[in-house]
């Protein structure tokens, strides 16, 4: 007997590397960083990827037998057991009675494999990632196993290996996940009816493609994932498709047909959903989407600036304004090797841009806002500074004490223009491990609850450019959840749930994209920063081997979905107390990219870069 690491030769695209090396402080030679993310709107290709079972597979070997197990599981969900059970020794195929539930797993070593004469045994560690639903979404998982063990051979007068004995469950790794399915989202609008929010969706590839826009309209009118569902309406109970959304011509729109209920519709809710189906269905609508009823068309909806305003995101710039703390002061920062900017810093004032730790600014309309937290210095305390773009008014500014308090976020707000009040402009930002909310009316925080996150304390906080869920990061571990918003309250979801990775004491969190996070934390010791899906099941190194020190603050600009070819997200990161902006490759920020810098300057620290979202 003889116990040997085999099973990567079989599988390499499957596996994640047990460790990392490298060393060193950020900016230093050893810096490890990984380039973009894939465009999340490819459609994965016209040919369909055909599911594997035991006529299609190799099972040459123990290795190219279980690599193929595990993979049987992508495709028609309906047929995924009798997929997987085709490769069950026939004598043991009747017994094997798993769960239906696809389980999406992180493959975290290889697998060790003991032969003996008459077979080989095949333990296999995994992390448990979550629940791929029948509707494309990943729930969170419903098992928390860490090691399956798999008991394979040949059987006399068959050709090839067989599974003699696996688990009760059927097992996914995120690698096929990735490789067989495309991630998606589809849309629906949140309460108030002025914002679309992603709603992420696993579309196999299995699929053809002519089909894969009939498959994205059913979901969407099945309604919205556990995840978002108390933030967002589903369709009216009278929107029923009829038929399949036949293939479009090129430069023609793509149909949807509905029955004759959805003729009650009355022009606005078509002009909602147009902008809806638009959004979930575009990668496939090259000439717009065209609605009907019984045949009958009632609008047509392409990429125009009312469609692409529906959805938040498509308003992000491609150069954002970039500004840092400098010796405690807010400045202007150019944007990767530009040079300095020369305009001026809008709506500090002298008293209030001293002692300066953490800052936001947003643009709603044509007015920007602020807030910022400072230290009032000689033993004051810190205090919170809004700052609405309304003239004559001077900012507010809440005492927070001696607490401990993070950088402030604005929640997006549809609509805002310069001639109007900011009464409904919102603010999140964690004082003493707290959620608490700010305005622009009042200088009092109200505490936010935060149901089922396990962890004490919240350390750091993000949210998403269209406000309406939350990224929060707890006992080194980060966690999802909507947002639920009414007038001028915010309340979270009781569906907080956590994002796996395999990172290790998580520190920093920011939305990279509607749908992805950028996480920054630990791997093999050393600091990392990784880009994730919201439901933690597909996620790429942005960089590693960051030195020993912990990343402490993170800020990114998340992508435009509407722009072509997706692009990569920009972050803004500190470490060992450098900062350093992060693209293709990990930058330190220097003086020389800042505007005009305060002539008292004493320390010369850059700190806490931020884009104006």
């Amino acid at each position: 007997m003889s116990a040997r690491w085999r099973f990567a030769a079989a599988v390499t695209a499957l596996l994640l590397a047990a460790g990392l090396t490298g060393c060193g402080i950020p900016g230093s030679t050893d810096v490890q960083v990984h380039g973009e993310m894939p465009s999340p709107d490819a459609p994965g290709g016209g040919n369909p990827i055909l599911p594997v079972d035991r006529q299609t597979a190799n099972v040459s070997s123990p290795e190219a037998l279980l690599a193929s197990f595990l993979s049987a599981a992508a495709g028609d969900p309906e047929q995924a057991v009798d997929r997987v059970r085709s490769f069950l020794a026939p004598t043991q195929s009747a017994a094997w009675k798993p769960s239906n539930e696809i389980n999406i797993v992180r493959l975290i070593e290889p697998a060790v494999i003991t032969d003996s004469e008459s077979s080989s045994t095949a333990v296999v560690r995994v992390q448990h990632l979550g629940v791929l639903a029948a509707n494309g979404a990943v729930e969170p998982p419903t098992n928390d196993e860490t090691e399956y063990t798999f008991t394979v051979g040949q059987v006399a007068g068959q050709d090839g290996y067989w599974v003699f004995t696996a688990p009760p469950l059927l097992l996914l790794p995120d690698e096929e996940l990735e490789a067989r399915y495309t991630n998606t989202p589809v849309y629906f609008w949140n309460k108030e009816r002025t914002a679309l929010v992603p709603d992420l969706r696993w579309l196999p590839l299995s699929i053809t493609s002519d089909r894969r826009p009939t498959e994205l309209l059913e979901w969407l009118i099945g309604g919205p994932s556990a995840l978002i569902g108390q933030a967002v309406d589903g369709l009216p109970a009278n929107v029923k498709q009829k038929g399949n959304v036949p293939k479009a011509a090129a430069g023609d729109p793509l149909e949807v047909n509905l029955s004759a209920e959805a003729g009650a519709l009355d022009d606005d809710a078509i002009r909602r959903l147009g902008a809806q189906l638009y959004w979930t269905l575009r990668a496939y609508a090259g000439g717009g989407i065209q609605v009907k009823v019984e045949g009958q068309a009632r609008a047509t909806f392409a990429g125009d600036a009312a469609v692409l305003a529906a959805n938040p995101s498509s308003q992000l710039v491609p150069e954002p304004g970039r500004f840092a703390i400098y010796d405690g002061r807010i400045v202007r920062m150019g944007g990767g090797s530009s040079p300095a900017p020369a305009a001026a810093v809008p709506l500090v004032t002298p008293e209030t841009n001293t002692g300066v730790r953490y800052a936001s600014f947003s643009r709603f309309g044509q007015r920007t806002v602020g807030a910022w937290v400072r230290d009032r210095g000689t033993g004051a305390g810190l205090e919170l500074v809004v700052a609405p773009e309304v003239l004559g008014k001077p900012p507010l500014r809440t005492p927070l004490g001696d607490a401990e308090a993070g950088r402030p976020v604005w929640l997006w707000a549809p609509g805002a223009t310069a001639d109007q009040a900011p009464d409904s402009l919102v603010g999140l930002i964690v004082v003493n491990g707290r959620l608490q909310q700010f305005g622009t009316q009042a200088t009092s925080l109200t505490p936010i609850a935060v149901p089922n996150l396990p962890g004490p304390e919240i350390t750091d906080m993000a949210v998403s450019y269209d406000g309406q869920r939350i990224a929060l990061v707890s006992g080194g571990r980060v966690f999802v959840a909507a947002l639920i918003r009414t007038d001028t309250n915010v309340k979270i979801s009781a569906s907080v749930r956590e994002v796996p990775t395999s990172l290790q004491s998580i520190s920093a969190v920011d939305f990279a994209r509607e749908d992805r996070l950028i996480l920054a934390g630990q791997k093999a010791r050393q600091g990392a920063i990784v880009e994730v899906t919201v439901d933690g099941v597909f996620a790429q190194d942005r960089a590693t081997a960051l030195g020993t020190a912990q990343v402490t603050y993170l800020a990114a600009y998340p992508v435009n979905p509407s722009r072509p070819g997706g692009g990569g997200s920009e972050a803004l990161y500190v470490s060992n107390n450098i900062a350093y902006s992060l693209l293709f490759s990990s930058t330190r920020i220097d003086a020389v990219r800042l505007g005009e810098l305060p002539s008292d300057a004493v320390s010369g620290t850059i700190s806490a870069p931020f884009f104006q979202e």
